[in-house]
């Protein structure tokens, strides 16, 4: 039981900490990593449309203030726009959604610590730190879009698992940091909370802020 309970916290751990560097490195990509591109352009043109798709259409492009309105991308963003790069953001639901092949963009980083857990802590604690692996993708496929929900909206549309979680103070708080997210776009990465604060990109909400939240209908415990 003790192996399963380290595995699991582990696993947590491992979890929040690769879903924070990776949503800052490849969905808000420093220009400082972008120039590269310009040198290898076949090799990583999809990292440049991930960036793209991320963060000029999610959070720039999209109208409305995206917690209490359906986000939907102005027409200056779809304009220039090419049929790979429409097919991104029709297929992710301009960012609001993930699909089932995006699964291993996720879970490729946090899989290379399994062997470290079998090594040093055994077959059960490797095992069970898979399952919190897991929740950064599903966070993101089907909880993500249900917090640009308003509140209420978002606990009577979304399915059990997702109306019991944003129930709960931890979904509450997943709601705020991410709404910290979109106004400070270079801190609060993560939906699996806690590698925010590790890494040193957590960002507490001033009382503008929570001014704005009130406002916003966004549930403040």
């Amino acid at each position: 039981m003790s192996q399963i309970l380290m595995g699991i916290v582990g696993g947590y751990v491992v979890a929040t900490v690769a879903e924070s560097l990776q949503h800052r490195l490849f969905g808000h990509t420093p220009y400082c990593l972008r120039k590269a591109w310009r040198y290898f352009p076949k090799h990583l043109e999809w990292f440049r449309l991930v960036w793209w798709s991320h963060t000029l259409v999610h959070h720039f492009a999209a109208a409305g203030n995206r917690f209490t309105s359906p986000i939907t991308p102005s027409p200056e963003a779809l304009g220039p726009m090419t049929q790979q790069q429409r097919n991104i953001v029709t297929g992710n639901h301009f960012g609001l959604t993930t699909k089932w092949s995006d699964v291993i963009w996720f879970m490729w980083l946090p899989l290379t610590t399994v062997p470290l857990f079998w090594a040093t802590l055994g077959e059960q604690a490797a095992i069970a730190a898979i399952v919190p692996m897991l929740f950064p993708p599903l966070f993101s496929k089907f909880v993500h879009r249900h917090i640009h929900s308003p509140y209420d909206v978002a606990i009577r549309e979304s399915g059990l698992p997702t109306r019991w979680l944003l129930r709960t103070r931890y979904g509450r708080a997943m709601i705020r940091h991410h709404w910290m997210h979109h106004r400070y776009a270079g801190s609060n990465f993560n939906l699996l909370l806690g590698g925010d604060w590790i890494l040193g990109v957590g960002r507490r909400p001033t009382n503008n802020d929570i001014r704005e939240m009130s406002e916003q209908g966004i549930t403040l415990d």
